[in-house]
């Protein structure tokens, strides 16, 4: 099996990849113990409160390229020897 990378070839793809994997950052654990706090907005936590906002930022960059015809996602394609 061989493994290929695809990355995006515009300068837009390039962008969208870029805010992609910022939005993805933000929701890791170095971010987390800024939002870790006792404290109550819009009737939820405010740790919770910042997960709604990274899925609904994830999901709507991803629907914003996809609209825009721009496939950021950077994947591996495995194809087995008896594809070839």
């Amino acid at each position: 099996m061989r493994a290929k990378v695809r990355l995006p070839k515009t300068r837009l793809g390039w962008l969208f990849l870029f805010l992609f994997i910022i939005d993805v950052m933000f929701g890791t654990w170095p971010f987390v113990p800024f939002f870790n706090q006792n404290k109550i907005v819009l009737g939820v936590p405010l740790l919770m409160l910042w997960v709604y906002i990274v899925v609904f930022t994830t999901t709507f960059l991803m629907w914003l390229s996809s609209k825009m015809g721009v496939y950021t996602a950077v994947y591996f394609s495995i194809t087995a020897r008896f594809y070839e």
